[in-house]
């Protein structure tokens, strides 16, 4: 399976360089939008910050860029996240400004935009390490000393979640043809994207290799360790992604593929969970 950035795309660098335009674009609205006083910090992170060594690292909008916004207050959070007008307000100026600075752009970025505060307040939330996040304003983000087995507790715990979502999937996508797949998609890209680390993880690699590596050298490492058949199905998810991006949203074949392949990718991902629960409950 060929992972490579394919010389008929758009050129890596090009799309790069728009998210990365793309982030300056975030820190100019969200630092506008939101009272100084009230904005702790604000964060570049996830996947596609990393370094992009395949196709496998970024789809353009499939791929989220993952900004964290961290407020002073919990009436921040709601002045903030709680304002239809002030939501409306920066959706609006995202898009416009984005396409004043790109004239023509290959893709337009889809943020995720994520209070940490809320993060923050989950008992299992284990922050990033420092170098793993880009601090676009404010102080550094909050970092933790990684626990390896409350991680592996809780990997184990998101990889047994999604038992509920593949059984009612067929008949969530079965109403949804045409363009109307990108719907079940989108539900399935936040799903898919931790599978890989996560299921690395329970198979016994260090943390600091399952969560900081791109998904380049995830893939690797599960071929390494012979998961071939995850590792393929993860591939397959972004490659068909690529399809379904390059076709315009047009090769709804391409959507049904990487669907399938997501699926896949978590169902393979709970048995390494279940085989990782079993030998904590035998030992």
């Amino acid at each position: 399976m060929d992972i490579s950035w394919q010389v008929e795309w758009p050129g890596k660098e090009v799309v790069r360089a728009e998210v990365e335009v793309f982030a300056g674009v975030v820190h100019d609205v969200l630092t506008e939008a939101i009272e100084p006083g009230a904005l702790r910090g604000l964060y570049y992170k996830g996947s596609s910050a990393k370094a992009w060594d395949s196709a496998l690292d970024y789809v353009p909008e499939i791929s989220d860029v993952d900004f964290h916004v961290w407020l002073r207050s919990d009436d921040d959070v709601d002045a903030v996240f709680g304002s239809l007008d002030l939501a409306f307000d920066v959706q609006a100026k995202l898009e416009r400004v984005y396409l004043d600075r790109v004239s023509s752009p290959v893709h337009i970025p889809r943020p995720q935009i994520v209070i940490m505060n809320r993060l923050l307040a989950k008992p299992d939330y284990t922050p990033p390490a420092p170098h793993q996040d880009r601090v676009l304003v404010g102080e550094p983000s909050p970092s933790a000393t990684y626990d390896a087995v409350a991680i592996r507790r809780t990997d184990c715990k998101m990889a047994l979640s999604h038992d509920n979502y593949i059984k009612t999937l067929p008949g969530s996508v079965i109403d949804k043809p045409g363009r109307l797949i990108w719907d079940s998609l989108r539900i399935l890209c936040f799903r898919v994207s931790p599978s890989g680390p996560r299921a690395l993880h329970l198979l016994g690699a260090p943390t600091e290799l399952a969560w900081e590596s791109n998904r380049t050298r995830v893939h690797g490492e599960l071929k390494h360790l012979g998961y071939d058949q995850l590792a393929d199905a993860y591939a397959e998810y972004y490659l068909s992604g690529w399809a379904y991006f390059l076709s315009d949203w047009r090769d709804t074949d391409a959507g049904r593929r990487a669907i399938r392949s997501g699926v896949e990718v978590l169902t393979m991902t709970a048995d390494v969970a279940r085989q990782w629960l079993a030998e904590q409950d035998g030992g």
